[in-house]
């Protein structure tokens, strides 16, 4: 047990001394981890779940289930694991929450990429504004086959009349990363940008996500 307390110890200690920054993947998961098993001390533990995600980013959409098929990984780790990466994301909204000021796509973009690039269904989500471009409410309108005939003009107006929005960033993910919009998505585009212009809400950009990159309707032209 002190042999296991000490190697915890040591990336415990530097990140203290040097912050979390200094620290490697490795050294990361062993804090969270916090120890090891009788079998396996924890800097093992933190190679095997490393090992098993060889893509970072494939760690983002793991399972509790799924967890605990790497050796030496139970209920409690796998849990202590899900918490970290649940606090992570919802820590990197937190910024874009306060009073964020959206003039540009990519400060728009910059609000869902960091979630939706990793969705394996279509999400439909906008962002609804205020007078001053503040940032008042993310809201997630649709999920699955995201098509034309799904999106309803009317869902996407009633939340900003309730949100008081005078308008509105419209999103959704392309799972396969590939971010070509197809005509669906453009008559998508067009139909909503009509119903604003009724309406008196704007609609500023309606955005495809994809793996880190992102097609704006709006700067590709596709409604002016």
């Amino acid at each position: 047990m002190g042999t296991q307390s000490a190697l915890v110890d040591l990336p415990r200690e530097r990140l203290i001394n040097g912050g979390a920054a200094e620290l490697s993947l490795q050294e990361l998961l062993m804090v969270i981890l916090q120890s090891g098993t009788r079998a396996l001390p924890v800097s093992e533990l933190a190679i095997n779940v490393l090992h098993n995600y060889q893509e970072l980013a494939d760690l983002h959409t793991t399972t509790h289930s799924e967890l605990m098929t790497i050796n030496g990984i139970g209920p409690v780790k796998a849990s202590q694991i899900l918490a970290a990466l649940e606090f992570g994301r919802r820590f990197a909204k937190v910024p874009f929450e306060i009073k964020k000021v959206i003039k540009t796509p990519e400060d728009a973009v910059g609000v869902v990429m960091s979630d939706m690039r990793y969705l394996k269904q279509e999400h439909f989500v906008c962002l609804y504004l205020n007078s001053k471009n503040h940032l008042l409410k993310r809201k997630t309108l649709y999920i699955g086959g995201v098509n034309e005939t799904m999106i309803s003009p009317r869902e996407v107006y009633l939340k900003a009349l309730q949100y008081d929005a005078v308008s509105f960033i419209c999103f959704h993910n392309h799972p396969s990363g590939d971010v070509t919009p197809s005509l669906a998505d453009e008559k998508a585009t067009v139909r909503l940008h009509e119903s604003g212009l009724l309406l008196g809400i704007r609609m500023i950009d309606h955005i495809i996500i994809g793996d880190g990159k992102f097609y704006s309707m709006k700067r590709a032209g596709v409604f002016v």
